[in-house]
């Protein structure tokens, strides 16, 4: 059992240390535009507080250089390297998050949280309508077509689908050939939606794609609460609202206030004005409360990221979860440290799950 035991430690490392390296490959071109500008008493802060995690030295401080040349020092800023295979395998648990993070389940498991209606679902190749009622062969395509009759329709993979992924559009009125095609174009799970209608003060940063709010919230020691803030829209003509993927996006930080801060940054650090003729402003708190009511319903998990968007009547509703990889790189550059006063707290807990002293 003992030598068992050591080989799964020892595949564990290494598949830790391979997704400390992809977070770094993927965040290359933007902290290759900074080179390392610390004073030595900044790495010795880094080291003194991110120095426990087995990743090089090198990365840390390149990650705190890219923070510092964009929105000053702050020893709390987290490097990627140490967040995705550490931090977040601590917060969440594979075995926790695999089944949760299916979008074509959220709507069962999340049932009193409000979503955009999801007539369809396909769960190991059986199609489901909106009860989770199972769909014969033929008979799924004449339902969704006379949905689709009305309704524009999107169509997302339901596992494995970061960064806007495989996502695509039946348009009103599509024929029911176009509907199987698109369908059984996926390999994997899909679930089917509606297009939301967007409250105007989302459509203002673009009209053809639902923007939505990153909202980050932290399960930690039973308290729930909202760590990071920030807003996503599409590139222009873009109909998803993904920074990643080449979808060609925005994502910007929310004061305190409620209003968008137009000094922002790209996913490689370049410099962003957004041009408004009169600034958004946003119910932060309304937005926050949804997040945590969500949040309680899933008491499993450290952190999720949550993408809400806002009616036609300003009020939120959940576009997904997101558990496996929750951006924080992106959302620190225009938002600050991401744990901010929980940092530490969040760091002894991980502690305690690496199991070091």
């Amino acid at each position: 059992m003992r030598i068992v035991q050591f080989l799964i430690n020892q595949y564990n490392s290494l598949t830790c240390r391979h997704h400390s390296k992809a977070a770094v490959e993927q965040n290359k071109p933007l902290i290759s535009r900074f080179p390392i500008n610390l004073t030595l008493d900044e790495k010795k802060e880094i080291d003194d507080i991110w120095g426990f995690f087995p990743v090089k030295r090198e990365w840390n401080y390149m990650y705190a250089s890219t923070f510092k040349a964009t929105r000053g020092f702050d020893r709390r800023f987290v490097p990627s390297c140490c967040c995705y295979p550490y931090i977040i395998r601590a917060l969440n648990r594979t075995k926790e998050y695999e089944i949760l993070e299916h979008k074509g389940l959220t709507s069962l498991y999340l049932k009193d949280i409000r979503q955009p209606f999801a007539p369809l679902r396909s769960i190991h190749g059986v199609y489901y309508d909106a009860d989770f009622k199972p769909l014969k062969d033929d008979v799924w395509v004449d339902y969704l077509a006379d949905i689709n009759s009305k309704e524009e329709l999107i169509v997302k993979q339901a596992v494995d689908s970061s960064c806007g992924k495989n996502i695509q559009f039946i348009p009103i009125g599509s024929s029911r050939r176009t509907i199987s095609e698109v369908l059984r174009g996926y390999k994997e799970d899909v679930v089917v939606q509606t297009i939301l209608k967007q409250s105007a003060s989302t459509s203002i940063l673009n009209p053809t794609s639902v923007n939505t709010f990153r909202v980050s919230t932290l399960n930690l020691n039973g308290h729930i609460s909202v760590v990071s803030i920030l807003i996503k829209a599409g590139g222009k003509g873009n109909k998803v609202d993904n920074i990643g993927g080449g979808h060609g996006g925005i994502m910007t930080g929310v004061n305190d206030d409620g209003r968008i801060i137009t000094e922002s940054f790209n996913a490689i650090g370049e410099p962003v004005k957004l041009q408004f003729d009169e600034i958004p402003k946003y119910d932060i708190s309304k937005l926050k409360e949804f997040a945590i009511n969500a949040h309680r319903r899933l008491p499993q998990l450290g952190l999720v990221g949550w993408d809400i968007a806002l009616d036609e009547e300003d009020q939120p509703v959940m576009i997904e979860a997101n558990m496996h990889w929750p951006g924080i790189t992106i959302e620190q550059l225009v938002g600050g440290p991401f744990f901010a006063d929980r940092t530490d707290e969040v760091l002894q807990y991980v502690r305690r799950a690496m199991k070091i002293s």
